[in-house]
């Protein structure tokens, strides 16, 4: 085989090789693409999850609140009703 048959191989086996190169390449950037898009919709759901946490931890802030209110009112009606009892055994 001559140096120039041989050349005509080798050129040609480098453009397959390319070629194929390119294909993976290609091949490689719609599953990098594919993986991205699943990771962005992952991403939203989460998102869409820590909002429905926010808005749970929102209510439960809100009733927490709620009972602090109501154990003040049963505070204030203890000792009112202390004060009554004390009134009515000092008037005995």
């Amino acid at each position: 085989m001559t140096i120039e048959q041989q050349v005509t191989l080798l050129t040609r086996d480098t453009n397959r090789t390319a070629a194929e190169l390119e294909i993976l390449r290609a091949d490689m950037n719609a599953r990098f693409d594919a993986v991205d898009q699943r990771f962005d919709a992952v991403d939203q759901r989460f998102d869409a999850v820590d909002q429905r946490f926010d808005a749970v931890d929102q209510r439960f802030d809100a009733v927490d609140q709620r009972l602090d209110r109501l154990e003040e009112r049963f505070d204030r009606i203890e000792t009112d009703v202390r004060q009554v009892i004390e009134l009515l055994q000092n008037k005995a």
